[in-house]
């Protein structure tokens, strides 16, 4: 079924206006308004998107294009790739969109859409990036998209408040995986009946696999295991590897021996800043949340804690949220211009204040924006971490999700850690074998 929708998309490609899209588009530009839309996922963050919608628009006045407008829209997460099949299929599609490299490369991804970055807009951003994600929305030596954010990835959040409850130091957060379940135990508490009313550790048991693996993995590769093969085209050996055992047995325990773990509670997000959980890893963008809502919750940043490998945090990004450019829009070559224009430390600095995130520029981590960071000291501690393993292969964010889903089954007591790396396993190598 998978291979048939990728044909079909391909001769829908082939058969729509393609390549004379973008000529036609310069022909019928001329000085009439253009409106170019963009779509995210990325509705927690709001501000970033349409950040990247003004700079957009700016960097195509400054080349001289004063009539094109970028217009950002937000797309539910929950069915966003639904609604993006839908709107390509029909041709109706964002001209330039949120996505991964490997799901939406042309030739090359499980839906074939985004097009290639011309080769000197690929130079300028190939050459600006920073190391760690310079990789990110490459497909085959082609530049597919433009990462999104880079550097810290996650970190832990604790309530100082309840480390204090707790009788621990609420400057003393834990250092290693072993000290986290110690701490989420006395961190815990319960009613008369048993139940949880306040979980030392906020897990993520809702929603997509790959959101739920995302956080995972931040604990997963402590341990020194890997999900798939170098080539992305193997599970097993990987995601049922000893190591990879460890990990789930970790977070199994988590839920059944130290019982830290409340699964009825909301995303850990909604319930750190409800209180109602005392630590969870999360990404930079949450600091903006909290002061926003709950500007009065008295809360640490922390390195996330290290394991058996060591601290691996300089968090290559899972598969690579990319800004993508859809190749049957009418402006591809418009936006490749727009693209090498918006290639500067003001605009990549700007647009990530709003989610207090690091930029993906090189030269933007000498702003006065990356020094003003309230988690500077975990910058320079990543810094001189263990890198991550990266997967951003064809496939390896569907295989990613199918690992998640395995984990979620664990975590609520539906099956047990060999089982669930063994299903894993099974389960994605069948996956990538249809690819």
């Amino acid at each position: 079924m998978r291979k048939l929708r990728n044909v079909l998309f391909l001769l829908l490609i082939l058969l729509s206006v393609g390549a004379v899209a973008s000529a036609q588009g310069q022909q019928e530009a001329g000085d009439k308004d253009v409106e170019i839309v963009f779509w995210s996922h990325l509705g927690e963050s709001p501000e970033f998107v349409h950040a990247f919608a003004e700079k957009a628009t700016e960097a195509f006045a400054s080349i001289g294009m004063n009539n094109f407008t970028v217009r950002s829209e937000i797309v539910d997460y929950g069915n966003y790739e639904q609604k993006y099949l839908s709107a390509f299929s029909s041709g109706k599609g964002p001209d330039i969109f949120f996505g991964r490299a490997a799901d939406w490369a042309l030739d090359y991804g499980i839906n074939p859409i985004a097009a290639p970055f011309r080769e000197d807009t690929q130079k300028v951003w190939d050459e600006a990036l920073m190391d760690l994600v310079s990789k990110q929305g490459v497909i085959d030596g082609k530049r597919f998209g433009i990462p999104y954010e880079a550097g810290v990835g996650q970190m832990l959040y604790y309530n100082k408040d309840h480390f204090i409850d707790a009788g621990l130091d609420p400057n003393d957060p834990p250092e290693t995986l072993e000290e986290m379940a110690e701490y989420a135990e006395a961190l815990t508490k319960r009613d008369k009946n048993g139940n949880i009313t306040r979980g030392g550790y906020g897990m993520r048991y809702l929603g997509q696999g790959g959101g739920i693996w995302d956080k995972f993995r931040t604990v997963y590769h402590q341990f020194g295991a890997v999900a798939l093969s170098p080539d992305g085209k193997t599970a097993d050996g990987y995601i049922n590897s000893p190591e990879s055992l460890a990990a789930f047995t970790y977070f199994n325990d988590l839920v059944r021996v130290q019982k830290a773990v409340n699964t009825s509670f909301d995303m850990p997000e909604t319930a750190f800043k409800q209180g109602l959980v005392s630590m969870i890893y999360r990404e930079p963008w949450l600091i903006t949340s909290i002061a926003d809502e709950v500007p009065n919750l008295n809360y640490g940043l922390a390195p996330i804690s290290s394991g058996p490998a060591g601290l691996v945090a300089k968090q290559i990004p899972l598969d690579g949220w990319n800004y993508l450019v859809n190749s049957q829009s009418k402006y591809v070559d418009e936006i490749m211009d727009m693209l090498i224009a918006f290639c500067n430390v003001e605009s990549d600095v700007y647009i990530h204040q709003f989610r207090q995130t690091p930029p993906v520029l090189e030269a933007a981590y000498d702003s006065d924006y990356v020094k003003s960071l309230p988690y500077g000291d975990i910058i320079t501690t990543y810094a001189q971490s263990i890198v991550s393993p990266e997967y951003y292969t064809v496939g390896a964010s569907q295989a990613i999700t199918i690992a998640g889903e395995e984990l979620v089954k664990m975590v609520l007591g539906e099956q047990t850690p060999e089982e669930a790396v063994a299903k894993a396993a099974d389960r994605m190598d069948e996956m990538l074998a249809t690819l």
